[in-house]
């Protein structure tokens, strides 16, 4: 299937985080006031900047020529404006915002401990402050420190989402679907993008308590909040909903070692009706080398020894009798896969 020229031009935000002091320059400009400015007036003269933001001219002018050279403004004679390139990737300000937030959360952990990342996982993992951060521990009791916590890791998680799951269905079909369950399912941000898709979808989401909380105040006020609800559970061990026409995971088996992705499949199986649905939307390894990323995709470069490939995804799928299995390739920041397959009668 060809790309959507709409789903994927998102991607165009990581033309502005290529390196570490392009995105902090854009990062300033965001901060001093200077791209709300220069959205609020399509040109104006460097004096005016100064004034405006309180700026002085030695200041302003090097950070208006570093912005220039990463093709975030243009000055045309006395005048400054935003470049026509530009303003397409701000229109996804959120994604932009938030790669700068968590790459500069990660890459002390980078920059201080890379070689335990290869050498000691395990240790690398214990002094990781992005690996703290995503420890799922916080997400059973509600606490202030708790909450907040969720809240940071799930609001980078949600606006990945918000475009990623643009991309899932232009490339598979829901229509048929009547009910759907994302297990692992966060925010509830990626069924939200279904129901929109599919007016006549209900939908589940399945997460820890924290999540799930958090969750119901992101969907609430939403046009589908009255076909979304939460079910809080840990999906490894606690009892799920069942009948549902479709099943999704997507973006959490590359958390989980092959025994629990072969416990999340089985228990999916058992929650699918005969002929539903189970869709896998993951990062995966990708059979070529390994690339440098971008500076913004620090954080999901950080867990390139946890992706897989499709290969266990199927076999685990075959064990369990599914059928019809289907594989579609993505390329976004780094490589996706959809992994499909139909629950069909066995015996």
């Amino acid at each position: 299937m060809e790309n959507s020229p709409d789903s994927y031009k998102y991607l165009c935000v990581d033309n502005y985080l290529t390196d570490f002091l392009h995105t902090q320059i854009l990062k300033s400009a965001f901060e001093t006031g200077l791209i709300d400015l220069l959205t609020e007036n399509s040109r104006i003269g460097l004096q005016e900047l100064c004034d405006t933001l309180s700026i002085d001219r030695e200041g302003a002018r090097l950070l208006i020529d570093l912005l220039e050279q990463n093709r975030v403004v243009r000055q045309a004679g006395s005048k400054i404006s935003l470049t026509e390139e530009f303003t397409e990737a701000l229109k996804y300000r959120n994604l932009l915002e938030v790669k700068i937030e968590f790459a500069n959360y990660l890459a002390p952990d980078i920059a201080n401990r890379f070689k335990d990342y290869i050498l000691d996982m395990d240790s690398f993992m214990a002094q990781s402050a992005i690996f703290d951060l995503f420890s799922y521990h916080r997400c059973y009791e509600s606490s202030k420190a708790n909450l907040a916590t969720t809240r940071k890791w799930m609001n980078y998680t949600t606006i990945l989402t918000q475009y990623e799951a643009e991309v899932f269905l232009q490339h598979h079909c829901i229509s048929h679907c009547k009910s759907a369950m994302d297990i692992g399912g966060n925010s509830g941000e990626f069924i939200l993008q279904l129901c929109r898709a599919n007016p006549a979808l209900m939908g589940t989401v399945v997460d820890l308590p924290l999540v799930c909380d958090i969750g119901m105040e992101h969907v609430n006020g939403q046009a589908e909040a009255d076909r979304i609800q939460f079910h809080k559970a840990d999906a490894l061990q606690d009892n799920l909903p069942k009948g549902f026409d479709l099943i999704t995971f997507k973006s959490i088996l590359h958390d989980w070692p092959d025994a629990a992705v072969d416990t999340y499949i089985s228990r999916a199986y058992d929650s699918l009706r005969l002929n539903g649905d189970l869709v896998i939307f993951e990062r995966v390894r990708g059979d070529s080398p390994a690339h440098f990323p971008v500076y913004g995709n620090l954080p999901v470069f950080i867990f390139m020894r946890f992706y897989r490939n499709a290969d266990l995804y199927c076999r685990l799928l075959e064990k369990y009798g599914f059928s019809e299995i289907k594989i579609i390739n993505i390329q976004l920041e780094m490589p996706f896969v959809i992994v499909s397959a139909k629950k069909k009668q066995t015996g």
